[in-house]
């Protein structure tokens, strides 16, 4: 694997190429993991997801001590998630007010996300291949893990193009997994010899 990093001479940006040489031929998730950091005042910044055909949550729970989202469940837009309780939650503003750690995919997204930190003023926006990953991974990191060395006090968003459901091992992305099944590809296949390439953009403007 070779990643190489170009800085935008004429904007506030980076452009970055991965470069993949294909030793056996396999089928495997993958992903990559672009990490943010949010403002600390409670909904000061907006994810701005681009359009997608689906939204799912975790089919389980990321944090025993602090579940929010409801398990295994669709949603349409990130204002509108099921709650553990019951109620809707607005996923689209961060900080959120609870402390949580969570997990969000959404499906057949169309490239591209950005987080708009009306704090600070700034909009940074990631875009890629669609084509290379069809779905979006959202880790929600909101003061929600207690032990060293998070101690309660790490935010951060995750905001990570990948082809795998939710991030589980190879054998369940291989599998015939309900994602696979509804359309949303989890694992690529590679032939031995290939050289995959895949790029992606980090850029930031003024609000």
């Amino acid at each position: 694997m070779v990643r190489t990093v170009t800085p935008d001479a004429n904007a506030a940006g980076v452009d970055i190429e991965l470069r993949i040489e294909i030793k056996d031929a396999c089928r495997i998730p993958l992903g990559l993991h672009p990490t943010f950091r949010p403002p600390t005042k409670a909904g000061a910044a907006r994810i701005e997801p681009a359009a997608f055909a689906e939204g799912r949550t975790y089919p389980g729970t990321v944090e025993p001590s602090a579940p929010l989202f409801a398990i295994d469940r669709a949603f349409t837009s990130l204002k509108v998630v099921p709650g553990r309780d019951g109620t809707s939650i607005d996923a689209s503003r961060l900080p959120l007010a609870e402390e949580t750690e969570e997990l969000l995919q959404l499906n057949g997204i169309d490239g591209s996300v950005a987080l708009a930190n009306e704090a600070e003023g700034y909009r940074v926006r990631l875009i890629w291949q669609k084509e290379h990953f069809p779905s979006l991974l959202l880790w929600i990191s909101n003061r929600g893990r207690k032990m060293t060395p998070w101690s309660g006090r790490h935010l951060a968003l995750g905001m990570e193009p990948i082809c795998s459901p939710f991030g589980f091992g190879p054998a369940v992305a291989r599998a015939d997994n309900p994602m696979a099944k509804a359309g949303t590809p989890t694992a690529r296949d590679f032939a031995a010899g290939e050289v995959f390439t895949t790029r992606y953009r980090i850029e930031a403007e003024p609000l």
